[in-house]
């Protein structure tokens, strides 16, 4: 997450789908991921995070690592904080979104960091912020989906020029997710009746029947 994007339509969307799977979380805590902090309010003050929590529908004493800069170089350190240890989901905010085929940098979370960051806790559920190129929205998570669901249960719901993944190594929950979505999202779920498939599940994504 960067300052220069506080405030646009996405994290609009964002504050939306916490809105919406709220009934399903588990005292929801979010990772920002920032990656343009110098020092401690240098460029996020507590205004801008209070805006940043607004936005996201959440309380400010509920987001984590607020005064620390997300590197690629730094990411073991920085996902092994003792402070995102707890009984509690995670939304995940990184610039783009989960590692390419290609390699990662600043921008991405890992396979590895997703892995330390389920490992204290079983039944965590993580939500996972995908950005989508312009030339191949759908493509941007339908392709990271196999590699993902190799590991974890996981779904996702595809929204144009974003995405959100929802990962756990409890497949009950994410048969949750679905459930909760699939129920909102109608026949938009499954591209039924002409709408596009928004709840990537089934074969593409491998998820819970």
């Amino acid at each position: 997450m960067k300052l220069d994007h506080l405030g646009d339509s996405l994290d609009h969307w964002k504050g939306s789908m916490v809105e919406l799977t709220r009934p399903i979380l588990r005292d929801l805590r979010v990772v920002p991921m920032f990656t343009d902090v110098v020092c401690q309010g240098d460029p996020w003050t507590e205004q801008h995070l209070l805006v940043y929590a607004k936005l996201l529908r959440i309380a400010t004493n509920h987001l984590l690592m607020t005064d620390r800069c997300f590197t690629h170089s730094s990411r073991q350190t920085y996902f092994s904080n003792p402070d995102l240890r707890g009984k509690f989901d995670i939304f995940v905010d990184p610039d783009t979104g989960l590692e390419p085929a290609r390699g990662c940098d600043d921008r991405h979370i890992t396979f590895n960091d997703v892995d330390m960051l389920l490992r204290d806790a079983a039944d965590r559920m993580l939500m996972i912020y995908q950005h989508s190129q312009p030339y191949n929205m759908r493509d941007s998570v339908v392709n990271r989906m196999p590699a993902v669901r190799r590991r974890w249960p996981a779904c996702a719901y595809w929204a144009g020029a974003a995405s959100m993944i929802f990962v756990s190594r409890d497949e009950d929950r994410i048969a949750e997710v679905r459930r909760n979505l699939s129920q909102w999202l109608g026949p938009c779920a499954g591209g039924q009746n002409g709408c596009p498939e928004r709840l990537l599940a089934g074969a593409v994504a491998g998820a819970v029947q």
